[in-house]
């Protein structure tokens, strides 16, 4: 499969190398054809991509290549993700919407959120059958710390930064910027955050249009074709919860076998046990932001066999209680509604 970076990205990274002084069209030079700029979600090929590095290189001698390519980035970027984005109660939730849905930014790089002792690490892996320039995974980490930096308000900052690179010539002025520790020649591209700034409620946060921005980013996607495994096995597993099929079922119901089924989870760096616990995940948080039904309902909806192991999963999953976040959640949104009733017209007598 042809490795290819969604346009609305390669064109943030061109806007960002214009505004950092480079000629719109010296950049494009050997880019033919370049309807890419004015389409959104169009495929554009890695040797594409690669072109407009090298000209950037050329034409910003000294500059931080991966901060010029993310400087013009907000949350349209991310297209469709952008509401569930901005809906987001934390920081955790946010990364695992951009986790689940990396084919919104390429079939060449693959994210993954993992738990550590110091709090979260935002993994970024890139094949080895995919050749690109060596500063576009320090892009991709830019991108990560940008889109930290925006969500949180400037509030949460890296702990630090890991990279496969060495520390040569053309990562210095990049590392110089990071305002953060780079591990060189590390076995991972990341970026780690303490647990506190990860866990902190967001100003703007509203877990229920959250819900229901995924559901449409759920429609809007699968239209686009670029549906993984884990996606696929998602929506079985939704129509199974109360019975949770298991992995032989689950296999059945996609046509394939369970070691074929096991073999292309893994290549998106998941098991099958990480599906059932994510969709779990989400179908808890509608419940309980859209509906009155009880927890021991939803405890058993959900497939768990006693109200209590529901209730340690959700609190693993956001840090309190079901009934906490329901109170929670009712409360920022009868807050949002008097907000704006304030700021409506009264009523002529």
């Amino acid at each position: 499969m042809e490795g290819v970076i969604l346009s609305n990205w390669v064109r943030m990274c061109f806007e960002g190398f214009v505004q950092a002084g480079a000629p719109a069209d010296a950049l494009l030079a050997g880019m033919r054809p370049t309807d890419w700029v004015s389409r959104p979600l169009m495929p554009v090929s890695v040797m594409q991509v690669n072109r407009l590095f090298e000209q950037a290189a050329r034409l910003l001698p000294g500059q931080s290549l991966p901060h010029c390519a993310v400087s013009r980035l907000d949350l349209t970027t991310y297209h469709a993700l952008g509401y569930a984005l901005m809906a987001a109660p934390t920081l955790l939730d946010a990364g695992r919407i951009i986790c689940r849905y990396d084919m919104a930014l390429s079939n060449v790089v693959r994210l993954r959120l993992q738990e550590v002792p110091e709090g979260y690490a935002l993994i970024i892996r890139i094949p080895d059958r995919h050749t690109l320039h060596p500063l576009i995974p320090a892009t991709c980490l830019s991108l990560a710390i940008r889109t930290l930096r925006v969500l949180s308000a400037g509030q949460a900052s890296p702990l630090r930064v890991t990279t496969r690179a060495s520390c040569s010539a053309p990562y210095h002025a990049w590392a110089d910027r990071l305002e953060c520790p780079v591990a060189w020649g590390s076995s991972e591209h990341a970026v780690y955050v303490d647990a506190a700034s990860m866990h902190r409620w967001r100003p703007g946060g509203d877990p229920a249009l959250m819900v229901d921005s995924l559901r449409l980013c759920d429609r809007y996607f699968r239209t686009l074709g670029r549906q993984r495994t884990a996606d696929r096995l998602a929506v079985v597993l939704r129509d199974r919860l109360g019975s949770d099929p298991g992995l032989d079922q689950a296999a059945e119901a996609l046509g394939m076998s369970p070691r074929t089924l096991q073999h292309h989870l893994s290549r998106e760096g998941l098991c099958y046990r990480d599906v059932l616990d994510e969709v779990r995940r989400e179908q808890a948080l509608h419940l309980i932001c859209h509906t009155d039904a009880s927890v021991t309902d939803i405890a058993l909806s959900l497939g768990f066999a006693e109200p209590a192991n529901f209730t340690r999963a959700f609190r693993r999953w956001y840090q309190c209680a079901p009934t906490d976040y329901r109170q929670a959640t009712r409360h920022v949104r009868s807050h949002r509604q008097q907000t704006v009733a304030a700021t409506l017209p009264a009523d002529p007598d």
